[in-house]
C-alpha cells in the first residue's frame, strides 16, 4: 500500500458550478493510512460523489464531472450537471479508489485512476473522461 492517495483534480468548481477553485487543481494527497471508510453517492442536485471516513473524524469528500472546464459564469459545467451517467458507474468509482489504496506496496505515491463513463467494457473514448472536481476535507 502507498502512503499517500493522490486525487488530481480538474477545473475544481462547487457543485452548483458557482465558484472557482484554482487552489484545489492538480495533486490533492490523503494519507492512506487514515481512510477507514469509503461511500459513493449521488446527491439530490444529481453530483456524485465519494465521502472517506477518516480517522481523525473528519471526512474527505471528492465531487467527479465528466468535463475538465470550468465556467463560472454561466454555471456550467457543474458536476452536478455533468456527473457521470453510465450504469454501475458508482461500483466502478468505489472500486478505483480501493484499487489506488491498495497499489504500490511500500510506494509513497499512488494515484486515483478513474474510469471512464462507459460500460467496462467499452473502447477508448476520450469523450467519456471522468475528472474530479473538487477535494475537500473536514
Amino acid at each position: 500500500m502507498a502512503k499517500w492517495i493522490n486525487f488530481p483534480v480538474v477545473g475544481a468548481q462547487s457543485a452548483d458550478g458557482a465558484t472557482a477553485f484554482p487552489a484545489e487543481d492538480g495533486d490533492n494527497l490523503l494519507l492512506a493510512d487514515s481512510i477507514i471508510s469509503i461511500a459513493v453517492s449521488v446527491l439530490g442536485s444529481g453530483a456524485m460523489q465519494a465521502e472517506l471516513d477518516l480517522s481523525d473524524g473528519q471526512k474527505c469528500t471528492v465531487l467527479v464531472g465528466t468535463d475538465p472546464g470550468v465556467n463560472t459564469v454561466t454555471k456550467a459545467p457543474a458536476p452536478d450537471t455533468n456527473a457521470p451517467a453510465s450504469t454501475g458507474y458508482i461500483g466502478r468509482f468505489k472500486k478505483a479508489i480501493n484499487k489506488a489504496i491498495t497499489a504500490n506496496p511500500g510506494g509513497v505515491k499512488s494515484t486515483v485512476s478513474l474510469p471512464q463513463d462507459t460500460v467496462p467494457q467499452g473502447s477508448y473514448d476520450q469523450d467519456k473522461t471522468v475528472y474530479f472536481k473538487s477535494f475537500k476535507v473536514a
